[in-house]
């Protein structure tokens, strides 16, 4: 699988991560990770994790969460 926004651009760059917002495959330069809270049930409510997870994006996505 090759980069969505390589391919745009006519070059073929091997994917690394999918967009875990739209989906799109992403090489390791248009890749953005962030840190996502982790929560699991305790009780009759949640428990935050000590630990954060990590989320991948797309350029675009990225963008969007920043908002």
């Amino acid at each position: 699988m090759n980069c969505f926004d390589c391919a745009t651009s006519d070059l073929a760059t091997p994917a690394v991560a999918v967009c875990s917002g739209c989906g799109a495959a992403m090489c390791a330069e248009h890749a953005t990770a962030s840190p996502r809270s982790v929560q699991r049930p305790n009780g009759l409510g949640q428990s935050p994790m000590s630990r954060s997870a990590r989320q991948i994006h797309c350029p675009t996505c990225a963008d969007s969460l920043v908002g």
